[in-house]
This record gives structure tokens, C-alpha cells and sequence, in this order.
């Protein structure tokens, strides 16, 4: 500012020209500075945007959480998950051989074919609503509804859909396809009606009792 002053007291000419080179060397001065200051806060502004951006993320997440912990949300979500299944049981249920039942809380749909396993498989399975549902589509069906409580509680926690059964469980399963043959032949007019032998031997491994006694 001092040498803006100053040449208030030289002659025009050469006020001038002194003028256009302290003008000159300022604006040079001025573009160092702007040049300094604008790659100074490049990576500032990077910095402010990397952290702008980690909070948005972590927003996201916080949102998606108080979202995912509605109880509207929840129901959404089972009600969805409900219709995946029945519309799963509703195409394998028809194919099974048996479904065995808690009667009301446990419900196993097992198909045994030799072409695909060496021993029968769960081709559904589920709990109360589910479990009523997979019986609604076997009656519908004509598939064998047998109630045998601790075996469908076994089959249900050993056996995961399209698994086969564990082999002490061999026996339990092969009375009861017997029982649904001979079912089959005593409805058909060729034999007395079968009697299903509830207290055959399950192994204490595979038994889950959930304080029924059945």
C-alpha cells in the first residue's frame, strides 16, 4: 500500500509506468498466492469430502438399522418371508411320500426317491403356521398325514430342506413309509387298517422332546 502512496508524488509519465510495473509485480504476487492456496486446499477439500462421505455411509447405516428395527418393517419382512415359503411348499409338498406332524407345531414333508438319494430327504418343514399350511396342501394332495409328535420334532432339528435324514433315524422313517404303504393297500380294499407304532426307538441324539411326552 506504502508504494501505491508514493507515486502520488512522482510526475505523470513516470507515475506510470511505475505504476504499471508495482501493478504488474502485484498481480504476479497475487496469482503466486492464489495458486499456493488453492493446491493447499485441494487436498483439504478432499479431506472434507473423504469425511463428508464417511458420515453419509455411516448415516446410511444408521438409518438402514432404525429402519430394519420397526416392528412394521418386521412384519413386512415376515409376511414376505411366509409367502417365499408357501409358495415353495405348495410345488413340493404334492411330490412328497409323507408328512409327519407334532400334530399342530411341527410339520416335516419327506419325499424318498431312489434316482435322487440313497435314503428319504425333507423336501419342506416348518413350525406352527408354516407347519399347518404344509398339512392344508398334503390333504389336498392325498399325501399321508402322519402324527407321530417326537419323530416330527426329531426330523425338524436334525434335517435341513433337500437334506437327507441322518441315519438314526433309518428305522423311525422306514416304520412309518411301511405304515403309509400299507395305509394305501388298506384304503384300496387289500388289507386290515395298519396300526403306526408311536414308541418304536428314537436315539437320545436325534430326540427332542420340548417337555412333551408324546
Amino acid at each position: 500500500f506504502a508504494a501505491f502512496l508514493g507515486l502520488q508524488a512522482l510526475p505523470f509519465k513516470l507515475a506510470m509506468n511505475d505504476g504499471l510495473s508495482l501493478y504488474a509485480s502485484v498481480m504476479r504476487n497475487f496469482v503466486i498466492l492464489f495458486i499456493f492456496f488453492a493446491l493447499l486446499d485441494v487436498p483439504l477439500a478432499k479431506a472434507l469430502f473423504t469425511k463428508g462421505l464417511k458420515m453419509t455411509k455411516q448415516e446410511l447405516k444408521e438409518e438402514y438399522k432404525n429402519q430394519e428395527g420397526k416392528p412394521e418393517v418386521k412384519a413386512r419382512v415376515r409376511r414376505l418371508q411366509r409367502q417365499l415359503a408357501m409358495g415353495q411348499i405348495r410345488k413340493v409338498v404334492p411330490k412328497a411320500n409323507v408328512v409327519i406332524t407334532n400334530p399342530t407345531h411341527y410339520a416335516v414333508a419327506l419325499q424318498y426317491d431312489q434316482s435322487r438319494a440313497a435314503a428319504p430327504f425333507v423336501v419342506a418343514k416348518g413350525t406352527d403356521e408354516i407347519a399347518l399350511y404344509i398339512r392344508q396342501v398334503a390333504a389336498e394332495s392325498q399325501v399321508e398325514v402322519v402324527e407321530f409328535p417326537r419323530l416330527a420334532r426329531s426330523v425338524y432339528y436334525t434335517t435341513q430342506v433337500n437334506q437327507q435324514i441322518p441315519f438314526q433315524l433309518y428305522r423311525a422313517i422306514a416304520h412309518v413309509l411301511t405304515y403309509v404303504l400299507q395305509m394305501k393297500h388298506w384304503r384300496d380294499g387289500a388289507q386290515p387298517r395298519p396300526a403306526l407304532n408311536r414308541h418304536i426307538s428314537i436315539p437320545k441324539e436325534v430326540l427332542k422332546l420340548d417337555g412333551e411326552n408324546n
